[in-house]
């Protein structure tokens, strides 16, 4: 099974399948890294409306803007949460979709930064004074 390594970009799947009845059917919780298995979970204890379903309104990711608040010292680029039960081949398409936007996204950063290196500032002049305020119309 595939790990999280230090010091390096990692993509992080969770999916979860709340059983509906856990007398009958077990719920499910993939992990998938890097689009690699991780863990696979199957518990009576994850149910749907209970301590594995998100409740938009009352979900936080972390409880401070401060790194030394972090737990882990961990760096988030991008969080998203999808409503549905994630199969293999869904998590697959979205990583191909996401490197798409991402590489869409560093090349319009490259644009820019190469218009930046043939601007240069100028230096400002000050406005010129109010016609009013020539001492020719002072008198």
């Amino acid at each position: 099974k595939k790990r999280v390594e230090p010091n390096q970009w990692t993509r992080i799947v969770v999916s979860v399948k709340c059983s509906k009845d856990p007398k009958s059917e077990k719920g499910e919780m993939h992990t998938y890294v890097d689009t690699e298995t991780g863990a696979i979970i199957k518990e009576e204890s994850i149910e749907a409306d209970e301590r594995f379903a998100i409740d938009p309104e009352q979900f936080f990711l972390f409880s401070s803007c401060h790194a030394n608040m972090m737990p882990g010292n961990i760096a988030i680029r991008t969080f998203r949460i999808e409503e549905g039960f994630a199969l293999k081949k869904e998590i697959l398409f979205n990583r191909a979709r996401d490197k798409v936007i991402s590489m869409f996204n560093e090349e319009r950063i490259r644009e820019a930064e190469l218009q930046r290196q043939g601007l240069s500032l100028a230096e400002i002049f000050a406005k010129p004074r109010p016609i009013w305020l020539a001492p020719a119309l002072i008198g």
